[in-house]
């Protein structure tokens, strides 16, 4: 297969987890609507994904190498920081604005890629980023409360911030390493790092969830949002450059709030759509083709 075929197919396959990466945001409120915390849903999705990943290609992944497992190492605790403040975010803020403003990790992206790849961002990300923020004002701004921007929603930013680090790493991280291996390792070690997380700091939620409800959603996430999910995004940046990869991403965010909406999470609102168009208008800008 040509090159350019490759950069096709591995745009459409990053489109096709958009799509699941987006009924995510509605599964994982379910899954907290039924009392699992936020770490526990962490810890039980990758744990799940990890044993899959193993029982399909633990041959391979008995064989990974140093550099594997060095770069499996750091990306695996960066996705674990993201998604950890983001399912907590999620606590406190719509499954539409934490679909939203996780989509802005497209802006940072080009950042870090500047600090590990060496490519400087173009001077028009700064007017973007500032775009892209009057767009977050108006997703979270009440007509009748004023500016709502909320805890929730401050975390959800900081999981894009992090989620931008792990975008920009793959870039270089999937080079001369195989997608099996480093989707195993990653998913490894933010089970193990969660795990220990609900150990230490949220032990009584273990008890407290109600499995007879929520166990389907997490599982579901386990499967699709985070086994098939992240070994296609490792298998897919191995012919994309990193910006590239945050651009497809952002439909992520758009398929996110049609969830939500459709599920009946929320209803559709002016400032979900003047913010959302806000956002997605300034992250499709942020990539040069």
């Amino acid at each position: 297969m040509s090159i350019d075929k490759k950069k096709i197919m591995a745009t459409l396959l990053l489109l096709f987890i958009t799509v699941i990466w987006g009924s995510g945001f509605a599964v994982s409120q379910m899954a907290l609507d039924a009392n699992i915390s936020a770490g526990l849903i962490v810890a039980i999705r990758f744990s799940i994904a990890a044993i899959i990943m193993f029982v399909l290609f633990y041959k391979n992944i008995l064989k990974s190498t140093k550099l594997e497992w060095k770069n499996g190492l750091f990306a695996g605790t960066v996705l674990f920081l993201s998604f950890l403040t983001q399912t907590i975010g999620l606590k406190y803020t719509t499954p539409s604005n934490n679909a939203m403003i996780t989509s802005l990790n497209v802006l940072f992206v080009p950042f870090f890629a500047w600090i590990i790849m060496k490519h400087k961002p173009d001077k028009k990300i700064f007017l973007l980023l500032f775009l892209s923020l009057v767009g977050v004002f108006f997703l979270t701004y009440s007509f009748e409360n004023g500016i709502t921007f909320n805890i929730g929603d401050l975390l959800t930013l900081v999981c894009a911030i992090f989620y931008a680090v792990h975008v920009a790493f793959l870039g270089v991280a999937t080079k001369g390493c195989s997608a099996k291996n480093l989707t195993f390792i990653q998913m490894f070690i933010v089970s193990i790092l969660s795990i220990i997380y609900v150990l230490c700091f949220d032990f009584n939620s273990i008890l407290e969830a109600n499995y007879s409800i929520g166990l389907i959603p997490v599982i579901y996430l386990g499967i699709f949002s985070t086994c098939l999910a992240f070994f296609i995004q490792t298998y897919a940046q191995k012919f994309l450059h990193p910006s590239r990869t945050a651009l497809i991403l952002t439909c992520e965010g758009v398929f996110g709030t049609l969830f939500s909406v459709l599920l009946g999470f929320e209803f559709i609102t002016a400032g979900m759509i003047v913010g959302g168009s806000l956002v997605f208008t300034s992250v499709l800008l942020s990539v040069n083709e």
